[in-house]
């Protein structure tokens, strides 16, 4: 596994951890994380994060690193929208 591939994943495990009762993320299971780590994160890491990632310098304003600004989006909207994926 690469090092950005690596460094993606334990981020987005401690990203879903809940760490109070009032924290408002979604909590995924393992069939959710397991999609994540093999599906989405390679996609992510292979056409993303060279200009939306860590360490990039992000253009756009699109930063693609953490779930809060993938939902922020950047310059044009919204990356994500969850009401219609």
């Amino acid at each position: 596994m690469s090092r950005q591939l690596t460094t993606l994943t334990i981020l987005f495990c401690l990203v879903n951890t809940s760490f109070s009762a009032e924290d408002t993320r979604p909590v995924l299971n393992a069939e959710q994380v397991k999609f994540y780590i093999d599906q989405v994160a390679p996609i992510l890491v292979n056409n993303c994060f060279g200009c939306h990632g860590p360490g990039s310098s992000v253009k756009g304003e699109l930063y693609l690193g953490n779930r809060q600004d993938i939902l922020k989006g950047g310059e044009t909207g919204p990356a994500v929208d969850l009401e219609n994926p």
